[in-house]
């Protein structure tokens, strides 16, 4: 949008990663419940929203991935997912491709960066956990 605009940003060469949990305003559906809506649809009851846990808590809703520039701050990429998916699925879509390395997060497992390592992508910043 600040390109469109014919506004720069100087970007940083180093990208922060990171997922938050979006609650959804209703409670998880039941299997009776999900079954019922097939037949009759409502607008008020959430079917898209998914359960995952974080901590021991359990969290109904979806889930927005981000990646922020390490030195302006600015969002570079964004998606919102349902929470059940794991942040590792939306990790890739969230490189701009210019990053010299990048900061998940998470400490990563060594079969993770050996995966990243094998697609060519940038090292830096990565910690085997």
């Amino acid at each position: 949008q600040l390109k469109k605009k014919g506004l720069s940003i100087k970007q940083g060469k180093m990208s922060l990663i990171d997922a938050t949990i979006i609650p959804s305003s209703n409670r998880p559906l039941s299997a009776d419940e999900r079954q019922e809506l097939t037949v009759k649809s409502s607008n008020q009851k959430d079917t898209d929203a998914t359960s995952t846990e974080k901590n021991g808590q359990k969290y109904y809703g979806y889930k927005g991935h981000v990646n922020v520039d390490g030195e302006s701050k600015l969002i570079q990429k964004f998606e919102f997912t349902t929470a059940k998916q794991h942040d590792m699925v939306q990790f890739e879509n969230l490189l701009t491709g210019k990053e010299e390395g990048y900061y998940p997060k998470r400490l990563r497992t060594k079969r993770f960066i050996e995966r990243q390592t094998m697609n060519g992508a940038p090292q830096l910043g990565l910690i085997e956990g």
